[in-house]
């Protein structure tokens, strides 16, 4: 039996890369549709997004939180679009 080393974990990063953060952030304050993995689609307001979630703002005023691992992908609507 050999003796390995212990594994130090590594430390998760402290922001995201810029690809996503460049996406979310020009998003922000717009309409966009979250197709969900299992084939639902929400629409709303991008009003808020972090390391694990995006909320968004329904037509009806009232706020959704969706975890990020549920988005299969998200897409800019424009306001008049479903």
């Amino acid at each position: 039996m050999t003796n390995t080393p212990a594994v130090t974990p590594t430390k998760p990063p402290e922001k995201w890369g810029t690809l996503s953060a460049t996406f979310f952030a020009d998003l922000k304050g717009q309409a966009i549709a979250v197709h969900l993995q299992y084939g639902e689609t929400l629409t709303g307001v991008l009003v808020g997004v972090d390391k694990y979630d995006v909320c968004l703002e329904r037509p009806d005023r009232s706020t959704m939180l969706v975890t990020k691992h549920a988005i299969a992908w998200i897409e800019p609507r424009s306001a008049t679009t479903g």
